[in-house]
């Protein structure tokens, strides 16, 4: 084995110290269940071959299984970097983002990945779905605003855009005082969903703040009959 991994070092032909390095690497894991010296066999091979799959897959599950969610985001973002194919870099860097934000709850890194997933391929649907929440979660209207209408352009999600619609009316009610935009929004996600309360419920409050009485008590009664409690059925026409 020492041998092996010697001549791996040693070797300027690069294929085959690739070759010599992931066999250490394979030996140290399979037969003598030595990890770290396995990572350090599988790294190597990475550094010389950055594509190398056999030595991502390997190190892919040993980070999993290892919980070494900082290395296994760094893996995913360096397997990215060493392929050609756009949604291919696109794919490794969502998973690195959704590490980042699930896993490791660093939310700038994860708003950095999912744009770099965005420049690779722009009208990736799933990376928008997750950059507008974020931004909404940070009171970064603006940007959120922007990644929830980009959601309703690509999206074929009937979820996503009810939640980007609800959303994009949130902001514009509360956030941009722009209550014929919270109208607008309120409505298309009406259409989508017509009992949707909470919904009913803010569209009725933006019709009250704009005085349109009329509007706003045509909202009440609809949330009255999509309520299914009678003391909410009572107080939504109080």
């Amino acid at each position: 084995l020492r041998c092996v991994q010697a001549e791996g070092r040693a070797t300027v032909d690069s294929a085959h110290a690739r070759d010599l390095l992931f066999e250490a690497g394979q030996l140290h894991q399979d037969r003598f269940g030595n990890i770290d010296a396995a990572i350090e066999a599988y790294e190597g091979v990475l550094e010389r071959a950055p594509a190398h799959e056999p030595s991502f897959r390997r190190l892919e599950a040993i980070y999993e299984e290892r919980d070494e969610l900082v290395h296994l985001a760094r893996l995913y973002e360096r397997r990215a970097a060493a392929l050609d194919d756009a949604d291919a870099r696109a794919a490794l860097l969502f998973q690195a983002g959704r590490v980042a934000q699930d896993r490791l709850d660093d939310l700038e890194r994860a708003i950095s990945l999912y744009r770099r997933v965005l420049q690779a391929t722009p009208r990736h649907s799933q990376a928008l779905q997750r950059l507008g929440p974020i931004h909404f979660s940070r009171g970064e209207w603006d940007e959120a605003a922007e990644a929830f209408h980009e959601t309703l352009s690509v999206s074929e999600d009937a979820d996503a855009k009810l939640s980007a619609l609800k959303s994009l009316g949130i902001i514009y009610q509360e956030h941009r005082q722009d209550l014929v935009k919270a109208v607008q929004s309120f409505h298309a996600a009406l259409r989508s969903d017509p009992r949707d309360v909470d919904c009913l419920r803010r569209l009725g409050a933006v019709y009250k703040e704009a005085c349109d009485w009329g509007s706003a008590v045509n909202v009440f009664l609809r949330l009255a009959e999509a309520t299914p409690d009678l003391r909410e059925k009572v107080g939504s026409l109080l």
